[in-house]
């Protein structure tokens, strides 16, 4: 019977060239496959089927309330990685719905918390004295982070003097730098940034939202913060009613693929458009 170490061991010569982010993501995507197939079939070697496969999905859906886009991704990219690997290389036994970046969106940012609930996220954490929880939140409620992104961020990524940071992307594994305004400075260049393993970060999350009192229901996590905060950033407007961002300014500010991921993360009038979004950015305030 094929073992967990095995199929592991195939998988590292698979992704020996891909950026340390996305081989992160995929080592912890296919180690909870393989995990929930140990417990869910009669062996392990039935990962490739396709019955287990589908159950894995409803599993992903309705247990885990994981979005269309999400269980693509993982089906498409880590889990799809043990098909090709094959020999010969097969195909993933299941027919997933194919969706357009606009849907993708649409479906994301449907789970994303509140303008009013990120701001007690970050009235909470603000107040705690948490040096960890105010790190956290100051990167997510402000520049849309990922968790893994967060995760990833090491001291010597962080430059009080030109008062930017760098982020090692999850998609793409490039690096995109953000200006760091005066409010938020001493969460971002103050903090130790030690390391986080493995899924730490949703646990110090889910603590931050138990104590602020906002609830997690439909599966809303760290990244449910991310969509509000890109929610609340394109629907802002002045006082005459007017859109003050496009949706693009906001694709930009986030550093989100608007052409080709070069194109927009090296994008050279990236910083100004930072300036200009910091302007009127709604969560700012709530730093002072």
């Amino acid at each position: 019977m094929t073992t967990k170490k095995e199929i592991f061991k195939e998988l590292e010569y698979e992704i020996q060239y891909m950026a340390s982010t996305t081989q992160n993501q995929y080592r912890s995507k296919v180690s909870d496959y393989l995990d929930w197939v140990a417990k869910h079939a009669d062996s392990l070697d039935m990962w490739k089927d396709k019955e287990v496969l589908n159950r894995y999905v409803d599993y992903l859906k309705h247990k885990r309330h994981l979005s269309q886009p999400t269980i693509n991704f993982i089906l498409r990219g880590a889990i799809g990685t043990l098909f090709r690997m094959q020999q010969p290389p097969l195909r993933v036994p299941v027919k997933l719905p194919k969706m357009t970046r606009s849907q993708m969106l649409d479906i994301e940012n449907r789970k994303h918390f509140s303008e009013a609930e990120i701001n007690q996220l970050i009235a909470t954490a603000r107040h705690s004295g948490n040096l960890q929880w105010q790190n956290l939140m100051a990167l997510s409620s402000i520049y849309m982070l990922r968790a893994g992104e967060i995760t990833n961020l090491q001291k010597e990524d962080v430059h009080p003097l030109k008062k930017t940071f760098l982020v090692h992307t999850e998609k793409g594994g490039l690096l995109r730098e953000h200006y760091v305004p005066p409010v938020i400075a001493p969460y971002i260049f103050k903090y130790s940034y030690p390391p986080l393993e493995g899924k730490k970060i949703h646990f110090i999350f889910r603590e931050i939202a138990d104590a602020a009192g906002v609830s997690r229901e439909g599966g809303r996590n760290i990244h449910a913060v991310r969509h509000g905060v890109f929610t609340t950033l394109k629907n802002l407007r002045d006082a005459s009613d007017q859109l003050i961002y496009s949706a693009d300014d906001v694709f930009k500010f986030g550093r989100w693929a608007g052409g080709t991921i070069t194109e927009t993360y090296n994008h050279p009038e990236m910083l100004k458009n930072d300036e200009r979004i910091f302007k009127h950015h709604p969560f700012l305030q709530y730093w002072k």
